[in-house]
């Protein structure tokens, strides 16, 4: 019966039916992301709606924790993966090549969870704001978009291993930065 309560001798843990369903979906769902696959949280357990919200954080979850084979990585319009920099709550950095102009570069995705709403336009304006400022100490933003649902934005990549780069050594004061001039509202 659902909800009944097992013990878990390894943890001396009570676990239910519904956690070991949960542990087989999180399983599945991290394999299929490990393997190029979608997952679309409206096909996992549809017979189970009280499960949709862990379900939904499963899929969260597994999102993050999923390693792709470098064949399987995101694509976006003008870029090719080479591999992922890093990951936090906020996004993935991804190194990039832009195929015509044929260089690397950072590509910064915000997470599915955050395309939407006020976390997107706010994402939105902090592009739009860094990519006003002009200081050696500030890395340039070069593109801003979106594919297939996935906002984005590029930037030079910079190796901050490299101790001879001066944005690396030069401090910033706000009184030297350069800021395109901004449109006023009417």
């Amino acid at each position: 019966m659902s909800g009944e309560l097992e013990t878990d001798d390894t943890f001396g843990e009570s676990r239910t039916p519904d956690d070991e369903l949960l542990d087989r979906l999180f399983a599945r769902i991290v394999e299929d992301l490990s393997e190029g696959r979608e997952v679309e949280v409206s096909t996992l357990l549809p017979d189970r709606p009280d499960l949709a919200e862990r379900v939904q954080e499963l899929v969260e979850l597994a999102s993050q924790v999923a390693v792709r084979s470098p064949s399987r990585w995101p694509t976006f319009a003008g870029y090719e993966i080479v591999r992922e920099l890093g990951r936090g709550g906020m996004g993935r950095v991804f190194v990039a090549r832009h195929h015509s102009l044929d260089r690397e570069v950072a590509l910064k995705t915000l997470p599915a969870q955050w395309a939407r709403g006020r976390s997107r336009e706010r994402f939105e304006r902090e592009v739009r704001a860094v990519a006003r400022l002009r200081h050696p100490s500030i890395v340039p933003i070069f593109d801003v978009g979106e594919h297939d649902g996935t906002p984005y934005f590029t930037m030079e990549l910079v190796d901050i291993e490299d101790r001879h780069d001066a944005r690396m050594t030069q401090p910033c004061d706000r009184s030297d930065l350069a800021l395109e001039s901004l449109p006023r509202s009417a």
